[in-house]
């Protein structure tokens, strides 16, 4: 079979016509044919033609390297204000912390949260400490953070008004076992003895789905019923 240069001529033949369309394209790329240039114009429809696959082709990059661009410095952007955020957690900065969690998302940093809601009880910012456990159960929806600080409050004796209106915040939320178990004490804190009770009792019969602290919570809530008991 004759050949052109090795290939079959027959295939040759039939390769031809694509040859000739990659190759032309190719060069309508590479050539100043676009509108801004030669093919500004354009009056024959192979001109034409040309004219379109480079404006087609450049402008599409254009916005490739556009999008590239940009992602890479939103990235790199959002990167920098996550390492501050987590700074402000270390530090206790509460407020300024959950701002850059507002605009930027938290995305798997839930244990930061942690990590600052801890702190703030350490430095006893407790103002503070209020406003972040709202906004830290806001962005991380289900987590325990206001019931921790009214919790906390209920067991150091302080801040009464305040430690009801978390629990019942964080109840109303999602009642579990432990929530409502501090609600009870909440109670008992703020001179109610006969709600405490019954919540209690409501926190040793919870039917809702447990988990590993129910255990714990029903003790805590026993051990608030003996000593209402013993206040009789």
């Amino acid at each position: 079979m004759p050949t052109t240069n090795g290939i079959p001529r027959k295939y040759a033949v039939l390769m031809a016509p694509g040859v000739f369309v990659a190759l032309f394209a190719l060069v309508s790329i590479a050539l100043p044919v676009g509108s801004d240039g030669l093919g500004s114009a354009a009056r024959t429809p192979l001109s034409v033609w040309a004219r379109d696959i480079h404006d087609g082709f450049w402008t599409q990059a254009s916005a490739t390297l556009t999008g590239c661009s940009r992602y890479m410095y939103e990235s790199t952007a959002v990167s920098q204000e996550r390492a501050q955020a987590r700074r402000y957690c270390r530090l206790g900065e509460g407020d300024r912390a959950l701002a850059i969690y507002r605009r930027i998302g938290l995305s798997g940093d839930d244990h930061y949260l942690w990590m600052l809601n801890d702190r703030l009880l350490q430095l006893r910012r407790w103002d503070e400490a209020e406003r972040t456990a709202i906004g830290s159960d806001a962005l991380s929806p289900g987590s325990p953070f206001r019931n921790n600080l009214a919790w906390h409050y209920t067991q150091e004796n302080m801040r009464v008004a305040e430690s009801l209106d978390l629990a019942l915040a964080a109840v109303a939320d999602g009642r579990t076992a432990y929530n409502v178990d501090t609600l009870a004490w909440a109670y008992y804190r703020d001179g109610q003895p006969e709600v405490a009770r019954r919540v209690a009792g409501e926190a040793i019969n919870f039917s809702g789905p447990w988990s590993g602290s129910d255990a714990e919570s029903v003790a805590s809530s026993q051990r608030l019923l003996a000593l209402l008991d013993a206040a009789r």
